[in-house]
Parts: structure tokens; C-alpha cells; sequence
């Protein structure tokens, strides 16, 4: 509207009478860029700390629920579509927080330039560049909707072949023990194949959605400005300016709200990736020891506990209480449970009934053990101070050790 009021005043100006005019005009300008431009950053400041913080919170609750997935869950779920979930599905999300209020916006705008140039000398000639616009419509849809499929497989595809990277690191002195370098290369150059086709199919496809979006403001000037030559045939240059800044100030909505359309449409693929990883099936939370003030630290306790490996029993009617300060050994043959009981105090194994409960802080060491790069003494400190009044047996810890007679 400001942009109207300049032309006008530039093609009606007579003398130096109304400079004021002219200066009030371009101070009204600059102000309302200034606002728009605050407005703007204060925006985007906005949304970019809400995705970052939605960003935290997924991958947050993606981790914690990977520690809690029954034995059945993680047979389902690779390391590698958990891992996908906490970057890719995540990071998607989060980049769907800025663009998401397009939706909205961008509609909203389209609608007030279109009200703009039907309120010009141009009025229904708009109408040939809208109907030439829709025309791109089903074009577009298409296409977004085979860009959505698409993203489903690359997403299945890299899934896979993270799961085989870590399996490979997982069981690299076998792998080298071996000579099997070159089968799993060649198995994970085979399935990085594959991602890479389609990710190849996406690139292909998001060039041609790219070119329909680039369109649509083109469109919309081409057939307005058509129309209004075959009718009229006179088109002088105030409108013809005039008409061309709004379609500049409609080139960014009709852009971007295609676009936001298929960034929903990728998002709702991660958005269905991370609701159902979330609803697999978890272990239950059984602590009766931890808020009972009478029960000294350092106890373990199990009462009538049944616990199972996929959905069948393996442990039945286990009851157990270790006290304070004992050394406990679990002896027995291959296979007997006794990794079975560790997991079970762990509450790593579905339990059918029974209560079981640690009170104090619990410290695991796995048959396979875990080092890094470091003395003896690092590795037993973990990065805590050396305190050598804590190697003393205090009668206060239970430990639990896992191995064959």
C-alpha cells in the first residue's frame, strides 16, 4: 500500500509544492522494514530454540527408552534404526519447527497480495495467472507424495546399514581373527548401494519438485501479465511496477508453502519411525526396596520372581536376599541362568511376577569387559579422584560375579 501511495505520488507530483509528502512517504518505509526486520529475527530466534529444545527432548526419550525395550523389542529394533531415530528422524523434526508456521502464513499473505493486485488496474487478469498456477497444483502433489515413498526406503535402507557398520566394529577381532575383511566390505558396499540409489531417486526427484515450486511465481506473472495484454493491450509503468513488487512480496510464500508441504510430508514418515519405535514393549519398573528407610544400603533382594526371554520362562520362583557386606558367587554350569539372574537384578529381562529391588548405587561388570586407553588405575577410577581410603573393604557393597565352574 505504501508502494501504491509512491507511485501515485511519483506520477501526480507537480513542482516542489509536496516534498513532505515524498520524505514521509520513505521515512513510513524505512519504518516498517525496521519492524519487519525485528520481527523477523525475533521469529526465527524463536522457533529455532523450540526446535532445538523439541531436538533434545527426542533424543533424550529415544535413549532412555532404548535402555527400558524388552528382550522381544530389541530383536525387532537395530542399533542402527535407533541410532537413524536420534539424528535423521530427529533433525528432521527440527527443522519442521522453522517452516511449520508457513502453513498459515504463507496462505494468509497469498491472499492479501491477491486482494492487492485485484484492487490494481490489472483485476481479472490475475485470474489467467491463478488458473495457470493451479494448473502446476496436481503436479506438485504427485510429485511430493513419490518424494515421501521414497524417504521411507532411503530411511529402511540406512537403517540397515548402520546396524552392519556397528556389527562389523562390534566383532572387528573376529572379523580380522578371520581374514573376513572383504565379505563384510563387500556386504556393506552392497547395501550402501542400494542407499544410494535411492538416495540418487530423492536428489532426481527433489530437483523436479524444486523446478514446479520455482514455477509458480512465474507462472503467476506470465499469465496476468498475458491475459492483460490480450485484453487491454495497454499496460503503463506504474502498474506495471506496482504489479511486479507484489509479485515479488508473493514469490516467497508461493514458494515456500509447497515446500513446507513436503517437509511435512518427510516429517510425518520420521514423526511415524519414532511413534512406533516408542511404543515397543518395556521392561517394568519393580523397586520395592528403594524408598523403605529400614532397608540398609547394599541390599539385593528378590521375592518369588518369574522372569523370561521372549515371552518363555527361564527363571520361575527365584527368591533371594543378599545383605550388606556379603561376597556372593553365582556357580554354575553353561546355560544354568546365571547371566539370566544378573539381568534379572538389572530389571534387563521381563518379569511375569514377582517383586526384585537393589537399595544404593549398583555397579555391573559385563563378561565382555569394556577399557579405554589408560592406566589400570584409570580405567578403575573412570575419571574420578584417586581416593585410597575407598580400597578398603567398608562391609557396605555386594558383589555379584557371573561365570562357568
Amino acid at each position: 500500500m505504501l508502494l501504491r501511495a509512491v507511485i501515485e505520488y511519483v506520477q501526480e507530483r507537480d513542482g516542489h509544492s509536496e516534498d513532505w509528502k515524498g520524505y514521509l512517504l520513505g521515512l513510513a518505509i524505512f519504518v516498517c522494514l525496521l519492524l519487519m526486520s525485528l520481527c523477523e529475527n525475533q521469529y526465527f530466534d524463536r522457533v529455532i530454540k523450540t526446535g532445538m529444545g523439541i531436538r533434545a527432548g527426542l533424543v533424550t526419550t529415544i535413549y532412555r527408552h532404548a535402555l527400558r525395550m524388552s528382550n522381544a523389542a530389541r530383536q525387532e529394533r537395530s542399533v542402527g534404526a535407533i541410532t537413524n531415530h536420534m539424528t535423521s528422524d530427529a533433525e528432521r523434526i527440527q527443522l519442521q519447527c522453522v517452516t511449520l508456521h508457513n502453513l498459515w502464513s504463507s496462505p494468509l499473505r497469498i491472499i492479501l497480495g491477491m486482494y492487492l493486485l485485484f484492487d490494481s488496474p490489472l483485476r481479472a487478469s490475475v485470474l489467467a495467472g491463478v488458473a495457470l498456477l493451479l494448473l502446476l497444483i496436481p503436479a506438485q502433489v504427485k510429485v511430493m507424495g513419490r518424494m515421501a515413498r521414497l524417504l521411507k526406503r532411503a530411511l529402511k535402507e540406512a537403517d540397515a546399514r548402520v546396524k552392519v557398520v556397528n556389527e562389523i566394529l562390534q566383532g572387528m577381532l573376529v572379523i580380522k581373527y578371520y581374514a573376513w575383511e572383504n565379505s563384510f566390505l563387500a556386504k556393506t558396499v552392497n547395501i550402501r548401494g542400494r542407499e544410494l540409489k535411492w538416495l540418487r531417486s530423492i536428489a532426481i526427484t527433489r530437483g523436479i519438485m524444486l523446478l514446479l515450486i520455482g514455477l509458480n511465481p512465474v507462472a503467476l506473472a506470465v499469465g496476468t501479465f498475458g491475459a492483460f495484454a490480450l485484453v487491454n493491450g495497454n499496460l503503463d509503468a506504474g502498474t506495471a511496477f506496482f504489479a511486479l513488487s507484489l509479485f515479488n512480496l508473493l514469490f516467497w510464500p508461493i514458494l515456500l508453502l509447497p515446500r513446507t508441504i513436503s517437509m511435512v510430508l518427510e516429517t510425518k514418515v520420521s514423526i511415524s519411525r519414532i511413534e512406533g519405535f516408542l511404543a515397543c514393549d518395556t521392561l517394568k519398573e519393580n523397586n520395592f526396596l528403594a524408598n523403605d528407610d529400614d532397608v540398609p544400603d547394599g541390599t539385593v533382594s528378590i521375592v518369588d520372581g518369574t522372569f523370561f526371554w521372549d515371552k518363555q520362562p527361564v527363571l520361575q520362583n527365584i527368591t533371594l536376599n543378599i545383605e550388606p557386606g556379603k561376597l556372593v558367587a553365582v556357580i554354575g554350569h553353561t546355560g544354568s541362568g546365571k547371566s539370566s539372574l544378573l539381568n534379572a537384578l538389572l530389571r534387563e529381562m521381563g518379569m511375569m511376577s514377582g517383586q526384585v529391588g537393589m537399595k544404593g548405587s549398583v555397579a555391573y561388570v559385563a563378561q565382555q569387559a569394556w577399557i579405554f586407553n589408560d592406566t589400570v588405575q584409570g580405567n578403575i577410577l573412570f575419571g574420578l579422584p584417586n581416593d585410597p581410603t575407598r580400597c578398603v573393604p567398608r562391609g557396605r557393597a555386594v558383589v555379584c560375579y557371573s561365570a562357568s565352574r
